[in-house]
């Protein structure tokens, strides 16, 4: 089961390229994978993210998230 956020968040993945990230699962699974995210930046939305798959709140992630985005420099506006 998907779990959506109520806004997506739009994100750069390369020079040119926006990713619009609409589920917990997407952005969880960027977060843990891919290697321009920093582990220590990002602790708090792995946390988040990983509790609302387990029923948490979406909300929390969904902040913890962007939070993260714009500390790498990936959020796009």
């Amino acid at each position: 089961m998907r779990h959506w956020f109520k806004t997506p968040v739009a994100i750069w993945v390369g020079s040119n390229t926006k990713r619009v990230v609409t589920s917990v699962e997407e952005a969880a699974r960027l977060i843990l994978e891919d290697k321009g995210w920093s582990a220590i930046d990002t602790m708090a939305a792995r946390t988040a993210l990983l509790a609302a798959m387990e029923g948490g709140s979406i909300d929390d992630a969904h902040r913890e998230f962007v939070q993260a985005a714009k500390k790498a420099g990936f959020l796009a506006d």
